[in-house]
């Protein structure tokens, strides 16, 4: 093999690999949009499974887990009423939070 063959046979590869990650890209959006239980920014409660301690917060976006499970990202409300930049919920699917809908 020479050089020419070896970067026309990378080259095909690098494209097969940009269709491929657009399509997972899509695919995963659709995903998301489908199985999202509230919308991007709701306002939620948190309720712990463990202590029972409410905590609200508003949803920040979406992602898939190792689990292929949907999970929101919530981020926490400062005293004043607004989002935080940068403090999350910590939500815990395995220790039975629970996220509702808040009507505040």
């Amino acid at each position: 093999m020479n050089k020419e063959t070896y970067i026309e046979k990378v080259s095909a590869i690098k494209k097969q690999q940009e269709v491929l990650r657009v399509e997972l890209s899509k695919l995963m959006n659709d995903y998301i949009q489908s199985n999202m239980s509230f919308k991007v920014g709701d306002k939620v409660k948190v309720i712990s499974g463990k202590t029972g301690a409410v905590t609200f917060g508003i949803i920040r976006k979406y992602f898939i887990n190792f689990d292929h499970d949907v999970m929101p990202i919530i981020g926490k409300i400062k005293k004043n009423g607004e989002i935080h930049p940068t403090q999350n919920i910590s939500y815990r699917h395995w220790a039975k939070d629970v996220i509702e809908p808040c009507n505040d």
